[in-house]
């Protein structure tokens, strides 16, 4: 159901943004954190633009979830929020640092860009019904990655330029609880980064993802 989103590990990538099931509301095990689910900054623009920068990067895809931000912000975006609890991955499903596969016979984009994730990260506790954040990184081919963004903006998305790269954002209610969902794609040089997040605000955290992996 919806609180399988964050432990079945699969890009957001638009589509689950506008899926879910509705089962009979229960209140939810964990008190909601304040706040929206604030992916970062809404851009400018609800068209996706051509980005400039669709260069091969010299960004180090780090191999450990916690190296995503600074040490500094660690505590102040995830808390002590269990970070890829084996509760929370269905039937073995890979967390942490993972090897990209070949997509599949006729693959979708978004099936492609899921293929190149390198890193896959989940802060969920299993007791709480619905908070929790899962981050992916991928490197990808960017025209695929674009391609990807630009059919977003028909799915509700803003799409702009934001830290140098390509941004696109959409905020939904859940469902089942009375909770906001967060969903966030981005897109600089050849590096993909997917966020999606449930009664898990943050602030800006893609901007603090970026400026730890491009400094």
């Amino acid at each position: 159901m919806v609180i399988r989103r964050f432990a079945v590990v699969a890009f957001t990538l638009g589509a689950l943004a506008l899926t879910g099931c509705s089962p009979t509301p229960t209140p939810p095990s964990s008190s909601p954190r304040p706040g929206s689910a604030s992916p970062s900054s809404a851009p400018s623009s609800s068209a996706a633009p051509a980005s400039p920068h669709t260069t091969t990067s010299r960004v180090v895809i780090p191999k450990d979830c916690r190296s995503l931000v600074s040490k500094a912000d660690y505590g102040s975006v995830f808390g002590d929020t269990p970070l890829n609890d084996p509760a929370m991955l269905d039937g073995g499903t890979p967390s942490g640092h993972v090897t990209p596969s070949a997509p599949p016979p006729g693959a979708s984009q978004a099936e492609v860009l899921q293929s190149a994730t390198e890193l896959i990260c989940i802060w969920r506790d299993p007791a709480a019904d619905i908070t929790g954040l899962q981050v992916t990184v991928a490197r990808v081919d960017p025209a695929v990655a674009k391609a990807y963004l630009a059919g977003l903006t028909a799915k509700g998305y803003t799409c702009g330029e934001a830290h140098s790269g390509l941004r696109c954002g959409l905020i939904k209610p859940n469902a089942t609880y009375p909770v906001d969902e967060g969903y966030t794609s981005f897109l600089r040089d050849d590096i993909y980064i997917d966020v999606s997040q449930a009664n898990f605000p943050t602030n800006d955290l893609i901007g603090k993802i970026v400026g730890t992996l491009w400094g």
